[in-house]
Order: structure tokens, then sequence, then C-alpha cells
């Protein structure tokens, strides 16, 4: 995004933005990503089956994560109070994925009645206690995790999509598109949910 932000300024001034253009963003996701959006004429919510409230849950986030809860451990161990767990937040986010795409698809995920008892944590910070109960979570997050993927990927593929338009519509040289060429594929939803690899 800060890239597009470059580009953008570059092509309408013939110039790069001053250091304090850049940083008054920080690392606001959020503010850029709806900056980006309103200057674009590109869709960034486009209709793949996704979830446009999620996807704004998912860029809200990863803009709080990187503003403040990415130290949530240090200012937890420190005394530092009033901002919630990432994980616990995520999990809520990963919650709603699962109502929305995957609960309606299988009915619910089959329970092994595995005599055990384990005890762990779950990302919501409860006890886990019964193992049919962590075989079921984890089943859960498995589903959630593709999904989860193909909202991110989507971001991205669209951004880039974003720049390289910029940098054709500019004419700007040295272009830095070529670095996103991954995301230019296309790939289908379900490609994305079921690929393990993206190296």
């Amino acid at each position: 995004m800060k890239l597009i932000v470059i580009q953008n300024y570059r092509g309408e001034n013939n110039r790069f933005p001053d250091n304090k253009t850049m940083k008054a963003y920080g690392h606001n996701i959020e503010i850029m990503y709806r900056d980006i959006q309103a200057n674009s004429d590109i869709n960034l919510n486009p209709d793949k089956g996704l979830d446009e409230s999620l996807l704004t849950e998912i860029i809200n986030f990863l803009s709080s994560f990187a503003n403040r809860s990415r130290y949530y451990n240090l200012d937890y161990l420190t005394g530092q109070t009033g901002i919630e767990d990432p994980l616990v937040e995520w999990s809520k986010i990963q919650e709603k994925i699962y109502n929305r795409h995957c609960i309606k698809k299988k009915k619910g995920i089959p329970n092994s009645h595995v005599e055990s008892v384990v005890w762990v944590y779950s990302e919501t910070n409860e006890i886990i206690d019964d193992f049919n109960d962590l075989l079921f979570e984890t089943e859960k997050i498995q589903r959630v995790q593709g999904h989860i993927v193909f909202y991110v990927y989507t971001i991205i593929c669209n951004l880039a999509e974003i720049l390289e338009r910029l940098e054709f519509k500019h004419n700007l040289f040295p272009f830095l598109r070529e670095f996103f060429t991954s995301y230019n594929s296309n790939m289908k939803k379900s490609d994305v949910i079921k690929k393990r690899l993206w190296i």
C-alpha cells in the first residue's frame, strides 16, 4: 500500500513524496486502504464470494495489530492494560469466517469419542480438557485457514492490480509491479483454499 501511495504521488507530481507525507500514514493499514480505495477505479471488494464486513474486519485487525497489539505480550508483562489479546481478537474473526463459509457446506465436524484427557488453552484463552473437543477445535481451525488465506490473497491481488494500472497510467520507470507477478495469476478460490505451500 505504501508503494501505491509513492507511485501515485510520483505520477501526479513528477517527484517522490517527502518523508513527512509517508510518515503520516505510519502503520495505519486501515486509513491507507481506505485512501487507496477512494482514489481507485478498481473495486477492492469484488464479488468473489467474500463477505465485505469480514474483509473490513480483517483490514481493521491488521491495522490494529500493526499499531498496537503486536506488543501485547510485552505490554501484558509490564502491566499495560486496555489492549485485547490479538489471538483472542483473531479467533473472533475465525469464528465468523467458520460460520459464514464452513458450517453450511459441511454439517459439523465428526466427534471421534476418544477417551483421553488433555489440558491446553484455546485461542480464546479457555481451557480445553477433553481430547474430543481438542480434535474438534483443531479441525475447525484447519477448515477456516484456507478461507482466511483467500481473503488476504484477494486483498493483495487487488492492490497489485492497482499498482500495475498506476504504473501504466503514468508510464513510471523503474516499475515495481514485477515484484507482485504471483498475484496476477487469478487463482480460483478453491485452489487458494487448498494450497498449502506458497514458497
